[in-house]
């Protein structure tokens, strides 16, 4: 008979932790406001200045929406994923455009400078 008590557990795969560690950046990021609808998240970006974005809660894990205001002054948005990729934690926008982090991530998506494009405050 085998004694469970034994048995060692299976270690977390290293995708499962570094999700986790993408998932805290992302909440951690100064334009994240948690659960906002698509309404509610067009209100807060109308009348904003050029490239104004802010983060929230997609429709499952790992599964995030960027909402920003173009350089057409309408608010637009991009799905955000992070997926495990050829040995890779990355974050995934849609396309085939991958980001490693969420400062790449961000200017990538939204088509502007690093310098120009502000957190929702």
């Amino acid at each position: 008979m085998i004694d469970l008590r034994k048995v060692s557990r299976r270690k977390p795969k290293a995708s499962t932790s570094q999700s986790k560690v993408l998932d805290q950046h992302i909440k951690s990021n100064p334009a994240w406001r948690g659960t906002v609808s698509m309404l509610e998240g067009k209100a807060l970006l109308d009348g904003q200045a050029p490239f104004t974005y802010m983060l929230c809660d997609g429709l499952d894990r790992y599964h995030y929406l960027l909402y920003y205001v173009g350089a057409d002054r309408k608010v637009h948005f991009k799905n955000v994923r992070i997926l495990y990729l050829n040995g890779v934690t990355i974050y995934r926008n849609g396309g085939d455009n991958t980001y490693e982090t969420i400062e790449n991530l961000v200017p990538g998506c939204i088509r502007c400078s690093s310098t120009i494009c502000k957190p929702l405050v």
